[in-house]
């Protein structure tokens, strides 16, 4: 079991629907085509900033594992082609199909990185000549239910879009030897994306991460935001030194660098050997001291 088919395994268990997290007996069949595409659009729409999970092969009653076949969920291209013609801009997704206890599970992830809300229906879906979804229409997802979107609900996702977005990229982290002058230490490295939709510059003079499981919570500092490389001729500029800035209507792709102990190490491995979920919460600063954050469940930990 991959990270990601952890997190989906331990949704199952605690059997809760929310904004991120929805249960289904079974695919959607040809007449709920419909119904896809608006979970698709809710969730994207959805005020959360992680990623969302739409879990077949379980009983949205009893919340009991039933399985399906591996053939049950399409190809992941026929999908795409599917939210392409309804959903306007399109929607990421990944699909993820495993076992738990011999029974087949599926998950429709609704990717973080969709951000360019509000998401709609690009045009009508029929189904034997009853339309079922108008081009136009906004849904979105609360709680653990979908609704179409009221002004208000419109206004929020406009106030959130023209914001200062911080993603993970691919939910994961590197720990290992980065040489610095020749110097080599151990580092984490959390590779980041930085989206700015709104008119004014960002500069972010101060960073911080915790690593946060079930019963404990680890800080550090950021030294360095830099490009994810293993090796410097110079050393990269400190962050308290030199604050990283962030254009208007911008987006950026960086690395943040830790320093982490040997007895950090030890305890992420033996964490991650115990299918521990490991949650990493990233908090910048600007120079007004304003915070700005966001936080991921880890799906991989690279060692290098």
């Amino acid at each position: 079991m991959n990270q990601r088919q952890k997190r989906i395994a331990k949704l199952i268990e605690n059997g809760i629907e929310s904004d991120t997290v929805d249960f289904k007996q079974q695919y959607y069949h040809e007449a709920k085509k419909s119904e896809f595409i608006k979970d698709i659009i809710s969730f994207a729409n959805a005020s959360s900033r992680e990623d969302k999970y739409i879990i077949f092969g379980v009983s949205d009653v009893t919340r009991e594992i039933v399985g399906i076949t591996e053939k049950d969920i399409p190809d992941i291209s026929d999908l795409n082609q599917l939210i392409r013609t309804y959903c306007d801009p399109f929607i990421e997704i990944d699909i993820e199909q495993f076992d738990i206890e011999t029974k087949r599970v599926g998950a429709a992830i609704v990717k973080s990185s969709n951000i360019q809300k509000p998401y709609v229906v690009a045009k009508d879906y029929s189904f034997k000549d009853k339309i079922c979804l108008h081009a136009g229409d906004i849904y979105i997802r609360k709680s653990a239910n979908n609704f179409r979107a009221l002004r208000s609900d419109i206004e929020e996702i406009y106030k959130t879009r023209f914001y200062v977005d911080i993603l993970s990229l691919n939910n994961k982290i590197e720990i290992g030897i980065v040489d610095i002058s020749r110097v080599k230490q151990v580092f984490a490295r959390i590779p980041i994306s930085f989206v700015n939709n709104t008119d004014n510059s960002f500069v972010f003079s101060k960073v911080t991460v915790k690593w946060m499981y079930s019963d404990s919570k680890i800080g550090s500092s950021v030294l360095y935001i830099d490009d994810n490389k293993t090796q410097f001729r110079q050393a990269p500029t400190l962050i308290e030194k030199s604050p990283f800035m962030l254009p208007a209507k911008s987006q950026a792709e960086k690395t943040l660098f830790l320093k982490v102990s040997d007895s950090f190490c030890e305890v992420i491995r033996e964490r991650t050997n115990m299918h521990q979920e490991l949650k990493v919460e990233v908090v910048l600063y600007d120079a007004c001291n304003t915070e700005y954050k966001t936080s991921f469940v880890v799906d991989t930990v690279l060692w290098e």
